[in-house]
This record gives structure tokens, C-alpha cells and sequence, in this order.
């Protein structure tokens, strides 16, 4: 019989209006703890996938200097970087420069001003 109450009192403390608040308020603050995690979770992809683009290029750039680098390396390379950059030639070469034609621009011939026209350029 003592057993009984003893149980009985348990849960009577259990089931209490008091212990029932503290399980919810327990439980959410659980929730809201969890609601955080997710959202750094959800950061750290957006890093993690923003840092794997940036990799991605700086693979490529990286790439792409690296052939700059082994084309330089060569006499070839750095004959073509100079005469890219410079318009220098070898000794015995001999250098065209290839000029546009100018457009020859004459202006219209005049067109017959009307007698107002002569008149207001009097006053100009």
C-alpha cells in the first residue's frame, strides 16, 4: 500500500500544471536551439559552395598562368611577348606599318540661304 502512494505521489508531481510548463519550456527552448543550428548549417553550405566556385577559379587561373609561364620560358615566347608589347624588329628585318587612309573630309558645299537667313546672319 505504501508503494501505491509513493507512485501515486510521483506522479501527482509529474502530471503537475507546474512540471507540465517546465517540460514545454524545456522543450522549446530545445527547438529554438536547434532552429540556430539549422541556420548555420544552412550558412556554412552557402560558404562551403561559394569557397568551391572561388577554388574553381583560381584552378583555372591558375592553369591558365601556368601556360604563360612555360610559353615565356621559351626564346620563342618571349621574341613573340616583346613584339607584341614593343614594335621593335632584328637587325637585317624591315619593318611596314600599314596606315589607314584618312577620309578626306571637305565641307558641304553651302547650301542658297533664303533672304531671312542672310539677315539673321547679319547679326551673329
Amino acid at each position: 500500500m505504501l508503494e501505491f502512494q509513493a507512485k501515486k505521489r510521483v506522479r501527482r508531481i509529474f502530471f503537475s500544471k507546474g512540471a507540465v510548463a517546465l517540460l514545454i519550456l524545456v522543450v522549446l527552448l530545445m527547438a529554438r536551439a536547434t532552429w540556430n543550428v539549422f541556420k548555420k548549417e544552412q550558412a556554412s553550405a552557402a560558404n562551403a559552395a561559394e569557397a568551391a566556385r572561388e577554388l574553381s577559379k583560381m584552378q583555372s587561373r591558375e592553369n591558365v598562368l601556368t601556360s604563360e609561364i612555360s610559353r615565356l620560358s621559351t626564346d620563342e615566347g618571349v621574341e613573340e611577348e616583346i613584339r607584341s608589347k614593343y614594335s621593335v624588329i632584328k637587325p637585317g628585318e624591315n619593318m611596314i606599318v600599314i596606315v589607314d587612309p584618312q577620309a578626306t573630309s571637305t565641307p558641304p558645299a553651302a547650301a542658297p540661304q533664303s533672304l531671312w537667313g542672310r539677315f539673321t546672319n547679319l547679326f551673329k
